[in-house]
């Protein structure tokens, strides 16, 4: 299965970090974290990702299940 970006689809659909927040209920610092790796996506944001965009939880990438950058 191929593996999507958050940040591949929120551009694909012309929105902002922001605006992908309010959507799905998080805030933009998160929609930040999750696309620079900085934090993993919850398994339940995830799916509100998913749903949103619908798509399969399981071809979300792109930090989602990945480890944490070393420090």
């Amino acid at each position: 299965m191929e593996k999507i970006s958050v940040k591949e689809l929120r551009l694909r659909h012309g929105l902002t970090q922001a605006e992908l927040g309010r959507r799905i209920g998080v805030t933009p610092l998160s929609i930040i974290y999750w696309e620079t790796g900085k934090a993993r996506i919850s398994d339940l944001n995830r799916y509100k990702v998913a749903a949103y965009f619908d798509v399969h939880p399981d071809t979300i990438g792109g930090g989602v299940n990945e480890p944490l950058p070393e420090r």
